[in-house]
C-alpha cells in the first residue's frame, strides 16, 4: 500500500510497485496533512508486526504534520508506517502505508566518491563455483517485489539492492568511462560470491573512473590564524573546459593531515568575469578564481583559498587539491615543503604565477 495523496517520506526513491524505499542509515523525513489541532503519532513496524519506532509528530502550519524518523538501522525489509491524529471535536484519523528498508550496497570511486547512474547487475548460482553464475532475470521473483529490476542503475548516492531467495550471488557493477582499478582493461568489478544467507549490507563496488585532468600546483601556502582557525591557499592552472559551472562541483585542500573545509559549489555560485574566468565562492571561507589571462592558451589559471576552523598550525605537507565534478576528479599536489615563520609554504618549479602575491591575506 503506497503513501496516499499529501504523505510523504524523505528520502525515498519508488519502485514498480509504488511503495517508497529508505536507505536504512538515513534520517528521514515524514509528513502528512490532517485535521487543524490535532495530535498525531507515527508508528513504524517490522513485517513481523514487531515495533520499529514510534514518537510524536509536530504541527506547523495547521493541519500540516511533521516528524524525524529513523535512521532504521538494523532492520530490513518490509515494514509498515502508521499515523493516528486525534482530531479535536471529529472524528480520529488513520493514516496507513508500506515503505522498504534497504539495506543498500554502494558504488564509489577510488576517492570515495559514489559513481551515480553505474549499471548494476544480479548473478546466481546453486553451487556457488566459479562459472556457474548467470544473470538472474528481470523481474523474477528471486528478487523480492520491492525490486525486481535486473540490471539496475545506482541512484544519486551511487546505492543499490536487491532482496532476494537464499542462494550464492555476485554482483557486478559498471559504468561508462569507468574501469577496475586492478585492471584497466575490465570495464567492470564484481563482488565476492555473496553466500544468502546471512543478510548482505553495505556492500561497497569500487571503480576507477579515471582523472579528467591534472592540476598543476605551483605555489601552496597553509598557516593558523586567530589561534581557533587555519588558511590553505593553492595557486597553479588546469586544463581549460573542464568546469562546468551551471553544475554542482566540489573542492578541497589538504595539508598532508589536515583537511581544510570541502567547498561545495551549487549552480549560481559561480560568476563570469570579464576576462572570460570566473569567480566562484562557498560562503565566506572557500574562494576559487579562475583566470585564463594568466597562462598558457587552452589552460585556465586558479587561486584557491579555504579557511578551516579545526586547521591549528602547518603541517609536513605535500599541499594537495582536489576538483570533482560528475564523477570527474582532477587532482594535483606539491611537494619540497618547508616551515616558514610559522607557515607551511611549498612552491613548485614554475614558481609563483605572474601577478600573485605570496602574501594572499584574502578574506
Amino acid at each position: 500500500m503506497p503513501p496516499p495523496s499529501g504523505t510523504s517520506i524523505e528520502p525515498s526513491s519508488t519502485g514498480p510497485s509504488g511503495l517508497p524505499s529508505v536507505y536504512w542509515r538515513d534520517t528521514l523525513d515524514l509528513g502528512t496533512q490532517g485535521c487543524p489541532g490535532g495530535s498525531a503519532t507515527y508508528t513504524i513496524s517490522g513485517e513481523d508486526g514487531a515495533l520499529i519506532e514510534t514518537s510524536p509528530m509536530s504541527e506547523g502550519p495547521p493541519g500540516t504534520y511533521s516528524a524525524t524518523a529513523g535512521p532504521l538501522f538494523p532492520n530490513s525489509g518490509s515494514a509498515h508506517v502508521s499515523i493516528a491524529i486525534d482530531c479535536p471535536g471529529a472524528d480520529d484519523e488513520q493514516i496507513d502505508f508500506d515503505i522498504y528498508i534497504d539495506p543498500s550496497g554502494v558504488v564509489q570511486d577510488t576517492f570515495g566518491n559514489p559513481v551515480a547512474g553505474a549499471t548494476v547487475t544480479l548473478f546466481r548460482s546453486s553451487t556457488g563455483l566459479p562459472g556457474t553464475f548467470v544473470e538472474v532475470p528481470d523481474g523474477s521473483a528471486v528478487m523480492s517485489p520491492s525490486n525486481r529490476t535486473n540490471p539496475d542503475t545506482t541512484d544519486a548516492a551511487g546505492r543499490f539492492g536487491w532482496d532476494v531467495i537464499a542462494d550464492f550471488y555476485l554482483v557486478r557493477a559498471e559504468r561508462s568511462g569507468c574501469v577496475s582499478p586492478d585492471d584497466p582493461q575490465q570495464t567492470f568489478v564484481e563482488s565476492d560470491v555473496l553466500e544468502i544467507p546471512p543478510p548482505v549490507t553495505d556492500l561497497v563496488l569500487v571503480l576507477d573512473c579515471g582523472e579528467a585532468g591534472t592540476l598543476t600546483l605551483n605555489q601552496a601556502m597553509a598557516w593558523p590564524r586567530r589561534s581557533k582557525a587555519g588558511r590553505i591557499v593553492a595557486k597553479g592552472s588546469l586544463p581549460g573546459g573542464l568546469l562546468d559551472f551551471a553544475t554542482t562541483f566540489s573542492v578541497a585542500i589538504s595539508d598532508g593531515l589536515a583537511m581544510a573545509e570541502e567547498g561545495v559549489f551549487e549552480a549560481g555560485d559561480c560568476e563570469p568575469t570579464a576576462n572570460g574566468g570566473a569567480l566562484c565562492q562557498h560562503g565566506r571561507h572557500t574562494v576559487l578564481r579562475l583566470d585564463p589571462s594568466r597562462t598558457r592558451p587552452g589552460e585556465l589559471a586558479f587561486r584557491c583559498f579555504m579557511r578551516d576552523r579545526d586547521f591549528v598550525k602547518p603541517q609536513a605537507g605535500p599541499i594537495t587539491m582536489v576538483i570533482r565534478q560528475d564523477g570527474a576528479v582532477i587532482a594535483g599536489s606539491i611537494d619540497g615543503c618547508v616551515d616558514q615563520e610559522s607557515r607551511l609554504r611549498c612552491r613548485g618549479g614554475a614558481g609563483p604565477l605572474a601577478g600573485d602575491d605570496d602574501e594572499d591575506e584574502e578574506e
